[in-house]
């Protein structure tokens, strides 16, 4: 299943594998709960909503648009499902620095500060990540095993 702009996602299934394609300055939060299979995946774009709400073309609870958000949302999205999040491998993908003009905040960097705030302040600890730098990266999380396979845009791969 892809995992779009904003979106969120959730796998049941040993099958299930979720996919952020072409991640910039966004960050892949990916979540395997190994009591499940359960996966899921929120594709942050942005660090903070301007309005506390800033669901976008998203459903409010389907929203992972927000860094300041997103990370309520899948906890709650999980536990719903029967996971349990903080038993569950909580990892982060992207947050490149791919526009490098002068006077454009870091908005990779600012993804991930802020995503690890506010895992921090729900008690969930991040378990791997592949963060920053220049490049893309496409990132493919299968529910099966919690696999996280990250290939970068210069046609590096590896496993988290």
């Amino acid at each position: 299943m892809t995992v779009n702009l904003g979106e969120i996602r959730l796998a049941r299934s040993t099958a299930d594998e979720l996919v952020a394609f072409g991640l910039g300055s966004c960050v892949a939060v990916c979540v395997w709960d190994p009591n499940g299979p359960l996966a899921a995946m929120a594709h942050v774009v942005l660090p903070r909503s301007s309005n506390g709400h800033g669901a976008g073309s998203h459903s409010p609870e389907l929203s992972g648009k927000y860094a300041d958000q997103a990370i309520a949302r899948l906890v709650k999205l999980l536990s719903d499902a029967g996971g349990a999040p903080m038993q569950a491998q909580w990892k982060l993908v992207g947050g490149a620095h791919v526009l490098q003009v002068p006077g454009l905040p870091p908005i990779g960097e600012h993804n991930v500060m802020a995503l690890r705030d506010a895992l921090r302040q729900h008690g969930l600890r991040i378990t791997a990540e592949d963060v920053g730098g220049h490049a893309g990266r496409t990132v493919r999380l299968s529910a099966a095993d919690g696999t996280l396979l990250v290939r970068s845009a210069n046609g590096d791969e590896r496993v988290l």
